[in-house]
């Protein structure tokens, strides 16, 4: 379910990019609202997506591309409400499930295991990134730099980890690491913003950066086989990926 939630997010941001382009074609913005749609219907930390969108598009202009209009709204509204109408039709009706939600987040915010493995500093994030993934977060941090410095292609990808990061690291009880497979596509394209400037420093860019590209890959691939393979986590909690990395017994 995390990684439907993921695509979900991750199309969700690529349309509506598509659809802030000038004279960019209307079938992205039927797209954007189909893909907010079904990031609804996949999981109910969509809440952090829908904020993170209505922040590209309010300041669209800062970020290269044009300003969300009456459209792009429409779009997202009417495809949220068509998302909420299934989920009351599947629920049986509105309250019943608006009672199961409001019981479903009262009753997970104080699971015992909830309070074990939920909670931690605002950059408890940051330390099981570099236990999972180390390389490809470190150079999506120098991507990050690089939007610092006034790279605009990555411009919209750093602003919505930054939203969501606020929100997803001040629920109590519910920091978990599968929830942030929705920075997987951002985290990815600035790390290769990052290699990009890095190739460009060599007599053949294009040589060096599917070198740099293919090393990235294959430190991701050993780290993926170290923790669902050898070590067969289905959970991500810090315990975990500690014991995993052998860093505790």
């Amino acid at each position: 379910m995390d990684g439907i939630y993921g695509s979900c997010a991750l199309f969700t941001l690529w349309t509506l990019v598509e659809s802030l382009r000038e004279k960019a074609h209307p079938g992205w913005l039927i797209a954007f609202g189909v893909s907010f749609a079904c990031l609804v219907l996949a999981k109910e930390n969509a809440l952090f997506v829908g904020i993170a969108t209505a922040v590209i598009l309010l300041f669209g202009r800062f970020l290269g591309l044009s300003r969300g209009g009456f459209r792009h709204w429409s779009a997202a509204v009417l495809g949220g409400l068509a998302a909420l109408t299934i989920l009351c039709w599947a629920a049986g009706g509105f309250r019943t499930m608006l009672d199961v939600y409001l019981l479903f987040i009262v009753k997970v915010q104080n699971l015992p295991y909830a309070h074990e493995t939920g909670r931690g500093p605002w950059y408890r994030y940051f330390v099981e990134f570099m236990l999972l993934t180390p390389v490809t977060f470190c150079f999506a941090l120098g991507g990050i730099f690089l939007n610092l410095c006034g790279d605009r292609r990555t411009r919209v990808f750093l602003v919505f980890i930054v939203v969501t990061f606020v929100l997803m690291c001040n629920v109590r009880n519910g920091m978990n690491l599968r929830y942030t497979t929705i920075w997987e596509f951002p985290l990815c394209a600035l790390a290769g913003a990052q290699l990009g400037v890095l190739a460009d420093r060599f007599r053949r860019p294009v040589v060096a950066l599917t070198v740099l590209a293919a090393l990235l890959c294959a430190i991701d691939l050993r780290q993926y086989h170290r923790f669902f393979v050898a070590h067969s986590l289905i959970e991500l909690a810090p315990e975990y990926l500690l014991r995993a990395s052998e860093i505790i017994p």
